[in-house]
């Protein structure tokens, strides 16, 4: 075999590679992204418990100030932002796999037509 024909099986071994990472990446970061849900809804619980729990104890606010903050600590508010951060990790890992696959499919390509040209002369 030519030295570019091992490249280009490497190159497309890399390409594997390469989105067999990205979908690791990707379970990963889903699964840790879950664990922190869980974790944000737990301290909301907690606090809307502890709230209720003390309702007359609380004197700083407002009962409708307690009501507004036992309405927004909701288990649906909980875990916006870390449903955010996972969206956004998630588009990062998939943009640089996409580059990542671009560029080796691009030298898959120069070493082919190399190859060709070789062949050709």
């Amino acid at each position: 075999m030519k030295k570019n024909n091992i490249k280009i099986i490497v190159y497309f071994i890399s390409i594997i590679a390469v989105v067999g990472m990205i979908l690791f990446t990707r379970q990963n970061i889903y699964k840790i992204a879950d664990v922190f849900i869980e974790i944000e809804m737990c301290d909301s619980q907690a606090i809307v418990k502890l709230i209720n729990e003390n309702w007359e104890g609380i004197t700083t606010y407002t009962d409708e100030q307690k009501k507004n903050l036992v309405a927004n600590l909701g288990s649906e508010h909980a875990a916006l932002g870390v449903e955010s951060m996972r969206t956004i990790c998630l588009a990062l890992v998939n943009i640089m796999g996409i580059i990542s696959v671009f560029i080796l499919s691009a030298r898959i390509f120069q070493l082919y037509r190399e190859n060709r040209s070789n062949k050709a002369n």
